[in-house]
């Protein structure tokens, strides 16, 4: 008996749940389910609104030009060397944007290899044939970092 009432429950919460043919408009009862009308009958692959991830199907950019760094000139210094990493997005224009100090100081070297990052031009990231925006990290080594006391 109690097998039954779960039975009839689960029934009558199913029908309950469903739309009625009546709810259901024209285009979608005719064997359209939930599929969105695409101008020239075919259907296109939507465009990503946000940046997107270097692998896969997705390319990543090159650039056209060695990185040019000029460090600020201070030569009476000395200083220990380090690493400065980057996030930035390379928009699908080659262009470097965004772009934003993740690891490292923050000093007048990074912001001078901020600076070239930011100039920097790139062939952009291809995804099934065109041009996107990914985002892009760089890691430049040997970093000035802090000064160090004692001959050079």
């Amino acid at each position: 008996m109690r097998r039954l009432r779960i039975a009839a429950c689960l029934c009558v919460v199913l029908a309950c749940s469903g739309p009625h043919q009546s709810d259901v408009p024209t285009e979608l009862s005719a064997g359209q389910q939930g599929q969105p009308k695409a101008p020239g009958g075919a259907a296109q692959p939507a465009e990503p609104l946000k940046p997107m991830k270097i692998g896969g199907e997705v390319s990543a950019p090159k650039p056209k030009s060695v990185l040019n760094l000029k460090w600020p000139t201070n030569s009476t210094q000395c200083y220990q060397l380090g690493v400065a990493v980057f996030e930035g997005v390379i928009d699908r224009n080659g262009n470097a944007q965004e772009v934003r100090l993740i690891k490292g100081p923050d000093n007048e070297f990074t912001q001078a290899a901020h600076e070239a990052i930011a100039q920097q031009k790139f062939e952009p990231a291809i995804y099934r044939g065109k041009p996107v925006d990914v985002t892009y990290h760089v890691s430049i080594n040997h970093v000035p970092v802090k000064k160090v006391k004692g001959p050079c």
